[in-house]
């Protein structure tokens, strides 16, 4: 944000500057200087021949902490404005912003920046064939939730996926001190794409050359699914002092059919690493009424079976991760 004018000469009334000016918005500050805690009305204009059209009318109050820095009164005296459609950069460049109901326009910041927004901080967290994930923030104007575009290359231009708001809400972006942590995004494509194509994909503000990082460790997998948790029977030969179930109203075994596991079995690809249980591992697979009918069960799942009885003292010690076996009979 630019400081005040160092002008000599009867001062105008109003002073202030037009920081931002891009396709999307325009950002600046004005103040009366006769009367510091005077806000401002301010209209945002685009010429069109001898007519104008008036895009928006607001007060100038948002606070600035660098205008407070640099002594500008309380800094309350910043605006920001979206625009409801892009303008064209023709448009942009003829746009300009003055106190409401004067002659006087706002002067353009020396380092005017044309671009929307910004400047921004953010990560591509996830990017697969089916989705991106990440997040971004405005460092300019944190409470402002950033507007994106999901964007494939190609040989013949852009093409748009999806355009959306980050303002989706992070514990891990709160818990890092990311502002209040409303400024992620999660989003599936219309379609999936190639191996190549998802490489290619980026996102970033909407009309901005800026994108994302990539985050260091970039998850590529599509893993939807949080976790499945599986109880193929409702006994329990365990018993565990620990367990919340409470087994004392179950008086006969009902197990799980065998076309329920198969199709639950499909979920695996699209669950996180190490969340896909069973029973609590207890006694996952060990069903002697599948093992006897259906040779091929032990071999589907990753656990395990014993086609015989076994003990509590075996199921105790099958509790080593270097058994072969990873539950009790029912």
């Amino acid at each position: 944000m630019s400081a005040p004018p160092d002008a000599s000469g009867p001062a105008p009334r109003h002073q202030g500057y037009l920081d931002e000016r891009s396709t999307h918005h325009v950002a600046g500050w004005v103040r009366n200087p006769a009367d510091p805690a005077e806000r401002v009305a301010f209209e945002v204009v685009l010429p069109d021949g001898d007519r104008e059209h008036i895009l928006h009318r607001g007060i100038a109050d948002r606070f600035s902490a660098v205008l407070h820095e640099l002594g500008v009164g309380d800094g309350a005296y910043a605006f920001r404005v979206r625009f409801a459609a892009a303008l064209s950069p023709a448009g942009r460049d003829a746009l300009f912003v003055r106190p409401a109901g004067t002659g006087q326009t706002l002067e353009l910041a020396p380092a005017l920046r044309t671009e929307p927004g910004g400047p921004w901080q953010g990560y591509l967290d996830e990017r697969s064939t089916h989705h991106v994930a990440g997040w971004i923030r405005d460092l300019a104007d944190p409470a402002h939730r950033v507007a994106f575009e999901v964007v494939l290359p190609t040989g013949e231009g852009e093409r748009i996926l999806h355009r959306g708001v980050a303002d989706t809400y992070s514990t891990q972006l709160v818990q890092v001190g990311v502002g209040d942590g409303m400024h992620a995004f999660h989003i599936y494509h219309p379609a999936p794409l190639t191996e190549a194509e998802r490489d290619r994909v980026l996102v970033r503000p909407q009309g901005a050359g800026w994108q994302t990082e990539h985050a260091p460790e970039m998850a590529t997998e599509f893993l939807p699914i949080s976790h499945v948790a599986l109880d193929l029977v409702d006994k329990c030969n365990l018993r565990c002092p620990f367990c919340v179930v409470d087994y004392a109203q179950v008086r006969r075994t009902n197990m799980m059919s065998e076309e329920t596991f198969d199709s639950a079995l499909r979920l695996i690809p699209f669950v996180t690493r190490g969340n896909f249980w069973l029973s609590c591992l207890h006694e996952p697979t060990c069903i002697r009424a599948w093992s006897s009918s259906s040779p091929g069960f032990p071999s589907r799942t990753a656990t395990g079976c014993s086609s015989r009885p076994i003990s509590p003292g075996e199921c105790r010690a099958s509790t080593s991760p270097s058994s072969p076996v990873r539950g009790c009979t029912t």
